[in-house]
């Protein structure tokens, strides 16, 4: 891949002259499905907090191998680049944003450009669409405007400057979003909720937590919705399926026994799952002997009588700790194959590690079809994750100040999916 280099960034003065602080970011992302085409971005941060706000400033370049022959290539050349600039200025008396970059409130994926989402907190993903936004006085919850760049017509938004709530609606394109953000990190409530309109349909995706996983009581409920997922693998919509896909997952821990619930429709498939784990502590052995048992239901919507019911039982290991924890279970279903899955999680105060792995023997010929079904921590999306008629599932991510990676990879019959996304960046 040919080196992408930034041209000469120029900041304000006023940038030279914080009065409290100043940061300086030098960031790259590189995404690719497997055998596909990749996208690179490379990008310079400038942040300054004066006392009556905060400043920043991003110019980033990004390029995009295309493969010989696609529609939007040029025969000279076999990489699509762009460069782009973007700023913000946030008080509580005025919040400003113009470029691709920034957007007031919690995370969102509203006008979201998937190849340039940014795995850290403090550096807003890319936007598939330039805009400006403009709000007075966020402290008192005032309506802003902003304009979104080609439509020539504005639209309205309401943002708090706690980055706990944006409302976005704009007339002339159809699209909009709603997000929240509360409770925090600590053992109480947390709730967030991120639903928007960027085409056709509705896409959204909602998360309560309550407690946590090593704690006697636990409650996790998520669903999400993405319009990919209501067309099929060449890209191509299914009619009948079009605004009908969804997954929603639910986890309540209580003391030794565990109940699980999830279901999603994606494509043509309907996927169900439940179980029940109990869970008994051995006093010389880390950890927790665990016995599972489990309802599986895939079915094709193209053929009402085209659905495998499968049970399984599992016997395994389980630890859940304050900050790490991890799960092996071996399992027999009434009508698959055998299935071994293996799970770890890790956070410390710097960084973040997350690992689910699950795997099966290849089926007879005329046995029941199957999926697979991995549940892990993901820093973007339902932690559920449903694998139709796959032999072997991985997911894993690391997260940290400096460095993020997420990585799929799927293998189904005698072929291969997968996807990675490494970003990396020094702060000065």
């Amino acid at each position: 891949m040919r080196r992408v280099f930034f041209p000469i960034l120029v900041l304000p003065v006023f940038f030279l002259q914080a009065e409290n602080w100043m940061e300086s970011t030098l960031g790259g992302a590189f995404s690719a499905p497997k055998n596909g085409s990749g996208r690179s971005v490379y990008y310079v941060q400038q942040l300054a907090r004066f006392n009556a706000g905060e400043a920043r400033i991003l110019a980033e370049t990004s390029g995009q191998e295309k493969k010989p022959g696609e529609s939007d290539l040029r025969p000279e050349s076999n990489r699509v680049s762009q460069a782009l600039v973007s700023a913000q200025w946030s008080s509580p008396f005025l919040y400003f944003s113009a470029g691709s970059r920034f957007l007031p409130g919690p995370a969102t994926g509203y006008l979201l450009d998937a190849d340039r989402y940014s795995g850290f907190s403090d550096t807003s993903s890319g936007r598939n669409q330039s805009s400006a936004f403009l709000q007075p006085f966020p402290r008192y919850f005032l309506p802003g405007i902003f304009y979104l760049e080609q439509t020539g017509t504005a639209g309205i938004f309401l943002a708090d400057s706690q980055h706990r709530f944006f409302f976005a609606a704009h007339p002339g394109t159809k699209t909009g979003a709603l997000s929240f953000n509360y409770g925090g990190t600590n053992d109480g409530l947390r709730v967030y909720g991120d639903f928007f309109k960027n085409s056709l349909t509705p896409e959204g995706f909602f998360q309560l937590n309550h407690g946590k996983r090593f704690q006697d009581i636990y409650l996790h409920i998520e669903a999400e919705r993405r319009e990919s997922w209501d067309k099929n693998a060449a890209g191509e919509w299914i009619d009948e399926r079009k605004g009908r896909s969804g997954l929603g997952a639910a986890n309540l821990i209580f003391y030794c026994a565990e109940l699980e619930t999830a279901g999603q429709d994606i494509g043509l498939y309907g996927l169900r799952m439940g179980g029940l784990t109990l869970k008994y502590r051995l006093g010389f052995f880390p950890g927790a002997a665990a016995a599972r048992g489990r309802y599986y239901r895939q079915a094709v919507y193209a053929s009402s009588l085209d659905y495998a019911v499968n049970a399984g039982g599992a016997l395994g290991w389980m630890l859940d700790e304050n900050r790490w924890g991890a799960s092996l279970f071996y399992e027999e279903r009434s009508t698959g194959r055998p299935t071994a899955e293996l799970k770890f999680h890790w956070k410390s105060r710097y960084a973040e590690f997350s690992f689910g792995a699950a795997a099966r023997t290849k089926e007879r010929e005329g046995e029941d079809r199957s999926f697979l079904f991995v549940q892990t921590e993901k820093d973007r999306g339902s932690s559920a994750n449903f694998f139709p008629d796959a032999r072997a599932a991985l997911l894993l991510q690391i997260k940290s100040g400096y460095v993020y990676l997420y990585l799929s990879s799927i293998q189904t019959g005698q072929k291969s999916a997968g996807f990675v996304n490494l970003q990396v960046r020094a702060v000065f």
